[in-house]
């Protein structure tokens, strides 16, 4: 990991209007110290101890050839998956300390 995850940028929802399956949704933006980095969002192994905790890694690309040297906030590829039991909270872990935001319901 070479980024860190912004804290005040990251939202996570469960949309569970119809004819949506109840889908779990997390966003936000990392920086980085260089431009030309690409972000993902990988599901965390193992898991904590919380079920209600959903542990996502940020998964960085880092850029190839030529950069600018500033740095650079980028919008993490939004992350989406079927949601399967009572999840009410995300922890992100990048290079920055860990943090856990609540998962609202949009219904």
């Amino acid at each position: 990991m070479a980024g860190n995850a912004i804290e005040s940028t990251f939202e996570a929802w469960i949309d569970k209007m119809p004819p949506s399956q109840d889908t779990l949704h997390v966003k936000g933006k990392v920086e980085f110290p260089t431009s030309g980095y690409k972000a993902e969002l990988v599901v965390a192994e193992p898991q904590g101890i919380n079920p209600a905790i959903l542990i996502l890694d940020v998964r960085d690309t880092a850029p190839t050839g030529t950069v600018l040297q500033v740095v650079s906030r980028v919008d993490i590829a939004p992350f989406s998956r079927r949601h399967s039991g009572k999840i009410t909270g995300v922890t992100i872990r990048s290079d920055a300390p860990a943090f856990t935001i609540p998962v609202r319901i949009v219904s």
